[in-house]
């Protein structure tokens, strides 16, 4: 998933062009290579599985699109704006993961995620 700025990354033959919140499905034991020619800050997330499923990319923009993805939740001063990037839109596993932004002045929690940046 992308967390800030842009760049491509390459897995199974294919190049994809990500930007902030894209997110991509890489298949379990995957080779990925990632450039930029500025920053580009990726995070981690995975979960085991049994199965071989199929690389998939998610656009932040689409997401935006999809009630069932984005949506508002609660009410001021605790509302917040969840964007389910890796759930019941693509094939795979167990795994959930997305962006949610919260009214300024308010705190939402972030679960564990390896990040990196490619400079």
């Amino acid at each position: 998933m992308c967390l800030n700025g842009s760049g491509t990354v390459t897995t199974g033959g294919q190049t994809f062009a990500m930007n902030r919140y894209d997110a991509l499905y890489i298949p379990l034991d995957s080779a990925i290579t990632a450039a930029s020619d500025g920053n580009f800050d990726l995070a981690e997330i995975s979960a085991p599985v049994e199965k071989h499923y199929p690389l998939q990319y998610v656009s932040f923009t689409e997401i935006q699109k999809d009630s069932s993805l984005h949506f508002t939740a609660g009410k001021p001063p605790t509302e917040r704006d969840p964007n389910i990037l890796l759930g019941a839109n693509i094939d795979a596993g167990r795994i959930m993961a997305g962006v949610t932004f919260s009214s300024d002045g308010n705190w939402t929690s972030f679960s564990a995620a390896r990040a990196f940046r490619i400079a």
